[in-house]
């Protein structure tokens, strides 16, 4: 655990009960220090105990957690696999997440109408995620549309990745000011969604000649050479 979430009560910070309840786990003995984040910033907190209890003494701002602006738009693919997905987008800084069904989207209309019910269990595994890797800046976690939706607003400015692009990727080149990346679907986009893409201003690339990679691999690929091109983001500004 990297840091803790802050609750406020009138004008006092507390702990949030979660993370005394992680803290005994991880058996930290007090008093001690650690970071503490509240409303997008940070804080240097001091917890020291009292009859066997986490209390915290002292909450000193350090300062707002910068946010990083990028969007990845993600398919709605296999339960397990989708929560691995956003505990990975999350320790690699993505700004935020998005989920879209597509032409070979397994999920049916009343399951993405439930996804709702789903919300909680993934904020809950982004918040492990940010807590274990030290990212400060959460992730934004939003409701699912439809890729058609996405081709009404990607520009020149968003990268698409699937196996039915004709360009491969230039990795040096191509993540140049890139904004958004959208990661293909299982099976590929349908042809009629790959004319579509090839109407709009986006760069549809693949990532080589042969190789087909899963959705979540696509992913993890895509999102740690962004990360590499773009360090800095979850600070404090």
């Amino acid at each position: 655990m990297r840091f803790i979430f802050l609750e406020k009560s009138g004008d006092q910070f507390e702990l949030d009960p979660k993370d005394c309840n992680h803290l005994k786990v991880l058996r930290k003995t007090p008093p001690f220090e650690i970071l503490g984040l509240f409303e997008g910033r940070s804080y240097q907190c001091r917890v020291e105990g009292e009859m066997g209890r986490y209390i915290l003494k002292e909450a000193q701002v350090l300062g707002q957690v910068s946010q990083n602006e990028t969007t990845v738009f993600f398919p709605l693919i296999e339960t397990r696999r989708l929560e691995w997905a956003v505990e990975k987008l999350t320790e690699l800084c993505i700004g935020r997440i998005r989920f879209y069904s597509s032409d070979h989207c397994t999920w049916t209309k009343t399951a993405i109408q439930r996804f709702e019910n789903r919300q909680e269990r993934l904020r809950e595994k982004v918040r492990s995620a940010c807590q274990q890797s030290g990212n400060m800046a959460i992730p934004q976690l939003l409701a699912p549309i439809t890729l058609q939706s996405i081709l009404n607003q990607i520009n020149h400015h968003s990268l698409v990745l699937g196996v039915g692009a004709s360009k491969i990727l230039n990795t040096t080149k191509d993540l140049s000011g890139v904004k958004d990346f959208v990661i293909g679907p299982e099976g590929d986009f349908s042809s009629r969604e790959v004319d579509a893409l090839q109407e709009t201003p986006c760069l549809f690339r693949r990532f080589s000649r042969s190789e087909i990679l899963r959705s979540e691999t696509a992913l993890v690929t895509m999102a740690s050479l962004f990360f590499v091109l773009n360090p800095g983001s979850g600070e404090n500004s």
